[in-house]
């Protein structure tokens, strides 16, 4: 799973999604990708953008805290990067 911000400076995330796509064409390896940005509710150009671009699986609003996290972790195809962490934190 890659966090990947819109906003950076020299190449954006888009710019950058765009070369990682091709090299994971090479490669025959896709990640998940969840697009990290400021961008308010009301700003719906990247959120389209993320909705129908292959690799990203969601948009989500900085900053990234405790309940985003949660809401990732219930994605299904996303479970099972967060499974073993939640056994660990339930015992401690």
């Amino acid at each position: 799973v890659i966090f990947l911000d819109i906003n950076m400076p020299v190449l954006d995330g888009w710019g950058f999604l765009t070369q990682f796509e091709d090299l994971c064409q090479q490669h025959g390896t896709y990640p998940i990708v969840v697009m990290v940005s400021a961008t308010t509710p009301s700003e719906d150009r990247d959120r389209d953008r993320a909705n129908t671009h292959p690799l990203v699986l969601s948009l989500v609003q900085k900053p990234i805290n405790s309940k985003t996290i949660e809401q990732i972790s219930q994605v299904p195809s996303l479970c099972h990067f967060f499974k073993s962490k939640r056994a660990l934190s339930t015992h401690n």
